[in-house]
């Protein structure tokens, strides 16, 4: 199952004419990256990379007590496995990604933040703002961004 799992991950890559890019253990910003691609591709909505990534997980392990003789599954939190991160641009949400696991129960976390959404909003009605990671460092007229950000409901 697994396997068939990263099949479909490579196919979707290859649909979307993205290499899937493994990186580097040490001092790697995913968001950095992605900042650069997005230079280049612009910030229209769809699909825009794919990084493999080894992370610690919760898991259960299949243990054998030898004092029992009982065989059962064990929590564990130190294993390291395999998870996908698919960034993409939401027309609604702005920047997000998708994390997906290799194992089961394939757990699917999608992520998004505020900023991305304001910025989108204020990208559509053209209202200048500068952005730097999860900060607003400039906003013009900031009531009427109050006035916008207070319309993002999380329900």
């Amino acid at each position: 199952m697994r396997d068939e799992l990263i099949a479909q991950i490579k196919k979707i890559a290859s649909e979307n004419n993205l290499s899937i890019q493994y990186l580097p253990k040490k001092n790697f910003r995913q968001e950095e990256y992605v900042a650069e691609i997005l230079k280049k591709r612009g910030t229209h909505p769809d699909l825009v990379h794919i990084f493999p990534v080894q992370e610690s997980c919760t898991s259960y392990k299949l243990w054998h007590d030898k004092n029992t003789h009982k065989t059962f599954l064990k929590y564990d939190s130190s294993e390291k496995r395999l998870h996908y991160y698919f960034y993409f641009i939401h027309k609604t949400l702005g920047l997000c990604y998708g994390r997906v696991s290799t194992w089961i129960p394939f757990r699917l976390q999608i992520y998004f933040n505020g900023q991305s959404w304001l910025a989108s909003q204020l990208q559509r009605q053209k209202r200048p703002y500068t952005l730097c990671d999860n900060a607003f460092l400039r906003i013009d007229d900031s009531k009427k961004i109050q006035e916008i950000a207070n319309r993002f409901l999380p329900e």
